[in-house]
């Protein structure tokens, strides 16, 4: 079984579980925005298109949000019956012109915003990162440790130079909290909903 279809079943992506702390995290940065539907559904299924990834952070996994993004683009966009932007960027045959929701879920990811030159990441980026401090250490790590994922987690915050090779997974779950919670604290208002028009 691949480390994405583990994560999300099992692991850190369990909607079950990851779905109310990014929600959680989102009512504490944003208030009440929060309880809008098109939010809450996003803090389920934004991380759904890690199924079937060889790994969170390479080629497979960057692309993840595209079937999140997907998602709420079908179920909460404006349709539009009078062209086929749509469908010749791959989504459902029902046609739709608004993105706003596509892109709150697309750019969760700051490395999909980057890749889009997108002019900023959306606020559920924020929320999900701001995540990792809403969850506990003695549920995350173990889950992590047992999908695998914490294996990669742990070597890019040692290959960055955050972290000794010989941290251990407590201390990386210490400094990824703070360092997560800093990064919130500071974008938090930089993170705009998105309005875009498909061309």
């Amino acid at each position: 079984m691949r480390l994405g279809t583990r994560s999300v079943l099992f692991g850190i992506h369990q909607p079950l579980w990851h779905g109310p702390t990014v929600w959680a995290a989102y009512h504490k940065l944003y208030g009440r925005e929060a309880f809008s539907m098109p939010v809450i559904v996003a803090c389920f299924v934004h991380d759904l298109g890690y199924f079937s990834c060889k790994s969170m952070d390479g080629p497979d996994g960057v692309e993840h949000p595209r079937l999140g993004a997907r998602i709420m683009h079908r179920l909460f966009d404006k349709p539009c019956d009078k062209c086929e932007c749509a469908r010749a960027l791959g989504y459902w045959e029902d046609l739709r012109h608004d993105y706003k929701w596509h892109d709150f879920a697309l750019y969760h990811s700051r490395s999909m915003a980057v890749k889009d030159k997108a002019p900023r990441f959306s606020k559920l980026c924020v929320a999900d990162k701001l995540a990792l401090s809403m969850t506990p250490w003695w549920f995350y790590i173990p889950i992590a440790t047992l999908t695998g994922e914490i294996k990669e987690y742990m070597a890019a915050a040692v290959s960055s130079g955050h972290l000794s090779n010989l941290a251990g997974k407590y201390e990386w779950f210490v400094w990824g909290t703070a360092h997560m919670q800093t990064w919130a604290e500071r974008n938090k208002d930089n993170a705009k909903p998105l309005r875009r028009k498909a061309a």
